[in-house]
């Protein structure tokens, strides 16, 4: 990431946890889920995760990172990604 992207990066996640804290979790929600999508950073998942529990969306505060790394496909997740989609779904 360039330093250009990365301030922005931060910038949206600073914003992201200040408006989530003063009770602003939708508009944090917003912000941080697109921080999360353009960068795949995972501090900008994490912030998003917070949000998403202090507003009360606790089941997709778990699935959120699930999901995302089941989309890694990392070590055995391939061989378990069928079944673990299913769990996560199961979520809702």
């Amino acid at each position: 990431m360039n330093p250009r992207g990365k301030m922005k990066t931060q910038a949206e996640i600073q914003l992201g946890s200040s408006l989530s804290v003063t009770g602003q979790n939708e508009s944090a929600i917003a912000i941080l889920s697109r921080a999360q999508k353009e960068t795949g950073d995972p501090a900008a998942l994490i912030f998003l995760c917070i949000a998403l529990f202090r507003s009360g969306k606790t089941k997709k505060s778990l699935k959120t990172p699930l999901s995302f790394i089941l989309s890694g496909n990392q070590g055995l997740l391939p061989e378990y990604e069928r079944t673990l989609s299913q769990y996560i779904d199961e979520i809702d």
